[in-house]
């Protein structure tokens, strides 16, 4: 399993990390201090003067390994996309760098031979229209036909049942999912790079989790923040409240839980009371747990 780690200050958050981890908890500052240590990480933007001399530098490792936008790309995913936005194929884009996995063998084809041989002859006929005297001639130069050039060409355009729709015409479920396939497709295709997915949702519709599920990559990290969410594996979860706690370290468990907790013989029982605590169930050792959390 991967191991995340975060130092904010003299604050350190750290967990395993498989193919997701969700993020519980009503801790929504250490969230958020979290989302923008990975972005300030990936943007590669250094630590501020101001943030030095506090005390609020920010880092991130992966892997005991500083994170490092060369072999680590990080995504957030919403249900605030901005499909007219995407559209652009911005660089950093979802859309840009789903096409740009999905055609970056295209060079090698015989259609894109073609097409890059009727560049270089339309730039000479646009050069012999130019009707210039003078004691020197005038010639005109187009880019040369490869991947980028041909990102900059391409308008996206959304099709159901062969009529052409707006974004806006997707549900909130097919928002997510369209970013979702887009996001384990690059993956897949780029096995070099790591991929970290922050999903930032207020609900998790069965069709989503029924997509997580489906998902397996060994390169693809997807981070789930929610207040309150009962997944089926617990080593999935990093509660996230005044303390926090990785539910994937059995020691955590032994010794915050079950040493903790009243009723708690073992394990088994920490959890249980995890689950209905996660289940938004108010019992008195579910209040007990609030104590410890």
């Amino acid at each position: 399993m991967n191991h995340l780690a975060f130092y904010f200050g003299n604050e350190i958050v750290e967990f395993g990390l498989g193919t997701r981890k969700f993020l519980l908890g009503r801790n929504a500052a250490k969230k958020f201090d979290m989302y923008k240590t990975l972005r300030q990480a990936i943007t590669k933007t250094k630590n501020s003067d101001y943030a030095v001399d506090n005390n609020h530098a920010r880092n991130v490792t992966l892997n005991d390994k500083d994170v490092h936008p060369r072999q680590m790309k990080f995504f957030t995913i919403t249900y605030i996309y901005d499909f007219l936005e995407e559209s652009k194929l911005k660089t950093q884009s979802i859309l840009y760098q789903y096409l740009r996995q999905v055609l970056k063998n295209i060079e090698y084809s015989e259609e894109f031979n073609t097409l890059s041989l009727l560049f270089s002859d339309f730039s000479r006929y646009v050069s012999d229209q130019l009707d210039m005297s003078g004691e020197y001639e005038m010639h005109i130069e187009m880019d040369d036909l490869n991947i980028k050039t041909l990102l900059k060409m391409m308008r996206v355009r959304f099709n159901i049942d062969e009529e052409l729709i707006v974004p806006f015409d997707l549900s909130y479920e097919e928002t997510i999912l369209h970013q979702l396939r887009m996001v384990e497709t690059i993956s897949r295709k780029d096995v070099e790079s790591d991929y970290i997915v922050w999903l930032d949702l207020p609900k998790l519709t069965d069709g989503i989790n029924a997509k997580l599920d489906e998902i397996v990559g060994v390169n693809l990290h997807i981070l789930i923040p929610q207040e309150i969410y009962c997944p089926s594996d617990l080593s999935e979860v990093l509660l996230v409240n005044d303390h926090v706690y990785d539910l994937a370290d059995d020691i955590t468990l032994y010794k915050n839980f079950v040493l903790e907790l009243p009723n708690a013989q073992d394990i088994d029982d920490a959890q249980r009371v995890i689950r209905s605590y996660l289940n938004n169930e108010r019992t008195e050792e579910t209040s007990q747990l609030e104590g410890i959390l």
